[in-house]
């Protein structure tokens, strides 16, 4: 299901709903939304005289993001004069301070799909911005067995490489000779 924000008419929805006195979750079952939409939208746009749909409108449409359809154009006139000089995005965004570097790089590679050629600025040319907020991949072992899975032979432990770090010490304070042979 794809996200959209709330209407003002839904909104007043809300608000009318609200003022019956009706739960949370029937106002969810009437507008289709998620509870944690309606909660949220209760909790953060609320004025002084409580829930006002007007209101809650106007502070939503203020917190919305600053992305690349809403930056005017001579702002984007500028960020491809600075692309031209082969200034990076990241570069950009830090001295103009109103644009992300994320909003540059959607727009470039939203120029390439169309065909432009302002991709061809940037100072590597190869595959698009890779955003790390997603699966984090550092740390990871591939085709990692459980330890559930091991073979029979370690649970044996016949080989040096096989004890584990407990088994060494309580090996180590009872047979000098058993603790010297797992440490080497």
């Amino acid at each position: 299901m794809r996200y959209t924000h709330l209407s003002l008419g839904e909104r007043y929805q809300i608000y009318a709903l609200k003022e019956a006195s009706h739960s949370i979750k029937f106002i969810v079952g009437e507008l289709n939304r998620s509870s944690s939409t309606i909660s949220r939208e209760l909790r953060r746009n609320k004025s002084l005289r409580g829930y006002r749909p007007k209101h809650a409108h106007t502070t939503a449409k203020a917190r919305r993001a600053n992305n690349a359809f809403t930056i005017v154009s001579n702002v984007w006139d500028w960020v491809i004069a600075k692309l031209k000089l082969q200034w990076s995005p990241e570069q950009i965004a830090g001295v103009h301070g109103g644009i992300s570097h994320m909003s540059i790089y959607r727009y470039l590679w939203t120029d390439k799909r169309q065909g432009g050629g302002l991709w061809q600025c940037l100072r590597r040319k190869a595959k698009p911005y890779r955003q790390r907020l997603t699966d984090e991949t550092r740390g990871r072992i591939n085709d990692r067995v459980s330890i559930h899975k091991r073979p029979q032979v370690v649970e044996d432990r016949s080989r040096i490489g096989d004890w584990d770090s407990k088994h060494r010490i309580r090996y180590s304070l009872t047979s000098f000779s058993v603790a010297l042979g797992v440490l080497i």
